[in-house]
């Protein structure tokens, strides 16, 4: 394929017309930026340069990420990225190439990503952040040990086609009470959980839709494990079953400092006033 982008600029200024190409067959490398103010023409030439090479392969396919949603290119198809709709890009896909580093090579982008966006982690917050990724993935069934794991074979789909009203939920067995209390029904004849498709919203979403077969983590996924693992042991502070020397979670959520109280002198006391395991003075 080749397009015209323009005119060489110096040699314009010395009275010289020199046409400058795009031409597939004699670029040893394809890329190509567009340096130039604003109002310069740079989407101008893009669509310009779209125009011309669907003419040339009508079969080759374009993908444009328009950042400012300025570019309009008759007859494209749109697909709008963002926190509201359905689409977007997926941090937790797994490449199967054996060679990229699998499981873990996804966990150290998605870290390094958190990161520059909220801020560089401490070392404990980035050893629990790797050690809740790594549960989820293995809860989907991808296993760094094992790179068969890598690769999803077919589409999955969710249990319910929505003809029946039903959304059927993926929940642990030990949170279905949970569940229920936020109105979560049992089918017995697929043995799930489910509620109604227009009643999924609130508390019940911290469950994902069930799918049959596999499908990479989501950061919802993710989140809900979290979340989970942070009310566990909110439950096991309350009721003092819980050891000490912090939890996972809350080291995540405390920049890595655990549950341990800051001031030792609410630690309980034994007799005479001494904290257990400590010497002091016996109070008065």
């Amino acid at each position: 394929m080749k397009f015209l982008i323009g005119s060489d600029a110096a040699l314009a200024a010395k009275g010289q017309v020199a046409e400058v190409f795009w031409d597939t067959h004699r670029l040893v490398n394809g890329h190509t930026l567009l340096l130039g103010m604003s109002g310069a023409g740079k989407t101008h030439t893009l669509k310009r340069m779209i125009s011309a090479l669907q003419k040339q392969s009508p079969n080759t396919r374009f993908h444009v990420f328009d950042v400012h949603g300025d570019i309009s290119i008759e007859g494209a198809s749109e697909v709008l990225y963002s926190a509201n709709t359905p689409y977007g890009l997926q941090p937790l896909r797994v490449n199967p190439d054996l060679h990229y580093g699998g499981v873990l090579r996804c966990i150290e982008n998605f870290t390094e990503i958190v990161g520059q966006t909220i801020g560089k982690l401490g070392a404990r917050q980035e050893a629990v952040l790797r050690k809740i990724l790594l549960d989820v993935y293995r809860l989907h069934g991808f296993v760094q040990e094992d790179p068969s794991t890598w690769f999803i074979d077919g589409e999955a789909h969710l249990i319910s086609d929505g003809s029946d009203n039903r959304l059927y939920l993926d929940v642990p067995r030990a949170e279905k009470d949970s569940a229920k209390a936020f109105g979560a029904r049992w089918d017995p004849s697929k043995s799930l959980w489910w509620i109604q498709t227009d009643q999924y919203e609130g508390g019940i979403t911290r469950w994902a839709p069930k799918r049959s077969g596999r499908t990479f983590p989501s950061i919802d996924d993710v989140i809900n494990y979290a979340n989970r693992g942070s009310q566990q042991a909110d439950q096991n502070v309350v009721s003092g079953s819980r050891p000490g020397g912090g939890d996972a979670v809350g080291d995540l959520q405390q920049g890595g400092h655990g549950h341990a109280p800051a001031d030792d002198s609410r630690a309980p006391r034994g007799p005479g006033g001494t904290q257990p395991g400590r010497r002091g003075e016996r109070g008065a």
